[in-house]
């Protein structure tokens, strides 16, 4: 072997070894492989919902002026007891408003549709379609701007094969174009909490038939930066339906029961928000209430009867022959559950809070209360009537009382003034000088049947539309033995005896004194 390769092999040999050690010691980092170029196309735009107006317009006759009744039948009227709600869908209008977030620099077009889910349907159905573009519309395809709208009115401009009722559950979706994709939706979908449909019923139609000037209402979705108990554990609120100047925590039941098997409402106190924390993470949009009486001694949760343990129902099992009346009362009471109290505050039922913006702005005006599991379900107020001495500690020899219970209610269900008992204020009693939210009327919560309870429901009703709380359905609850009750929903016709009080109710609305029949009696002509 040549003295070169000699040299030439252990030359080898050695950078082996070198490189070896090198590696061994850790000092060496192979270099890192190439970046390889992004394949991700870039994100789609985003936008905040800042809201969905909804208005209903007063109807208007041929020559521009508000419709008159006898105009209504002739012009409405389908040889049925209906109206063309076609026609009466002209009325309708709504209109999305959203700020523009980042992401649309490859924004091509974009697309508005009023969507309805009609009664019955299970899918939402197209039946209005507004195409955007640069022209008109400049400020929505540009990133971060703001107020951004657009409006749909019922039926404008549709042939008559496409008109539409606008009855059931109406949404605005927004979609948008780019070169690479088509018609992706930019809406959030539909749910219970973040976008929620606007609900529209046969009565709210048929009532722009005598309305006199718009009526505007606003929803706003939940936003994120909602927190409520994390610093207020210890905090006493009064918490009050807009309808009513009685607080919550005297509505709410209490878990006594009364010595003629009724359960009662409890003593005036406060109500205390208390944090829901999952995994160490305090929920922002859910809480639980606890109720505080007025001394500070008692500390109760709040809970749902037939849900949180130490809160019963109180049905009245099925009795022989009377199935049917025992199954609607197993029906009100598993539907619309009141709102009571449980010994154990860690049985305190969580709720989602849905803050309720003023018109247009960022100001949280009032507080909903949504049922976490069965999220169509509000805390809401409703009328209800028990009878024989059921709240005697509170008024002395009322044989039927007539007064208002915390519940929770399917908000598709809800009578007109029961979705106004929605909102609720949070009063903190800390401060100095607190003091109830104000009132028009005198919005009474706790009186006899003579006198049924009062509430301020005709305030926000549309004009010319006498909604009245005292002309609400009502739950009748009647003890049946063994700590049981009885449900059943009562729709008042003539509503009250007093001469001050003799009142004509047709599905909701007060329509005026009930006439003398000159027989001592007093009667009310009601429509079919």
């Amino acid at each position: 072997m040549s003295g070169t390769l000699i040299f030439v092999l252990v030359l080898v040999a050695a950078l082996i070894i070198t490189l070896y050690m090198v590696y061994k010691k850790g000092d060496f980092s192979p270099a890192p492989a190439p970046a390889q170029a992004s394949e991700s196309a870039p994100s789609g735009p985003s936008i905040d919902v800042q809201g969905i107006e909804r208005t209903l317009n007063p109807d208007k006759s041929d020559n521009g002026s508000s419709s008159t009744s006898g105009y209504a039948i002739r012009e409405y009227s389908t040889g049925t007891d209906n109206f063309d709600y076609n026609k009466l869908t002209e009325n309708v209008e709504i209109t999305l408003k959203w700020d523009n977030q980042g992401g649309f620099d490859s924004v091509t077009g974009l697309i508005a549709e009023w969507q309805i889910k009609g009664e019955g349907d299970n899918d939402y159905v197209t039946r209005m379609t507004k195409t955007l573009n640069k022209t008109d519309y400049p400020d929505a395809f540009a990133n971060y701007t703001r107020g951004n709208t657009v409006t749909f009115t019922g039926n404008k401009d549709l042939a008559d094969d496409k008109r539409f009722s606008a009855v059931g559950e109406n949404i605005i979706h927004l979609y948008y174009n780019t070169t690479e994709v088509t018609k992706q939706q930019i809406t959030p979908d539909v749910d219970a909490i973040n976008y929620t449909p606007w609900v529209i019923g046969v009565s709210d139609l048929s009532a722009t038939i005598d309305m006199v000037d718009p009526k505007t209402y606003t929803y706003v979705p939940i936003k994120s930066d909602v927190s409520l108990g994390r610093d207020q554990i210890h905090t006493d609120y009064k918490i009050y339906s807009k309808l009513f100047k009685d607080d919550i925590s005297k509505l709410i039941i209490s878990n006594k029961i009364h010595e003629n098997n009724y359960r009662l409402q409890n003593p005036p106190g406060y109500i205390r928000l208390t944090p829901v924390v999952v995994n160490g993470t305090v929920q922002k949009d859910k809480i639980k209430l606890v109720y505080v009486s007025e001394d500070g001694t008692v500390k109760k949760g709040v809970g749902v009867a037939g849900k949180t343990p130490g809160i019963e129902k109180v049905i009245h099992p099925l009795l022989t022959n009377s199935d049917f009346y025992d199954d609607a009362s197993e029906k009100y009471a598993t539907d619309q559950p009141y709102i009571g109290v449980t010994d154990n505050i860690d049985d305190s039922y969580i709720f989602n809070i849905v803050p309720v913006y003023e018109s247009g702005g960022n100001t949280i005006e009032y507080y909903r209360f949504q049922d976490s599991v069965e999220t169509d379900r509000f805390m809401c107020l409703r009328k209800v009537v028990y009878d024989k001495n059921g709240h005697a500690e509170f008024i002395e020899g009322v044989d039927r009382y007539a007064t208002v219970q915390v519940c929770l209610k399917n908000a598709n269900e809800l009578s007109f003034c029961e979705k106004e008992s929605m909102d609720f204020t949070l009063v903190d009693t800390s401060k100095e000088n607190w003091s109830p939210p104000p009132f028009t009327s005198a919005a009474e919560s706790m009186t006899g049947i003579e006198n049924p309870p009062a509430g301020e429901c005709e305030v926000y009703a549309p004009s010319n539309v006498n909604y009245n709380w005292r002309c609400q359905n009502r739950i009748v609850i009647s003890p049946v033995g063994g700590n049981k009750e009885r449900h059943r929903e009562v729709v008042p016709i003539h509503n009250g005896d007093e001469v001050s009080n003799r009142v004509c109710c047709d599905d909701g609305v007060d329509m005026g004194t009930a006439p003398n029949t000159h027989d001592g009696h007093y009667g009310c002509k009601v429509s079919n």
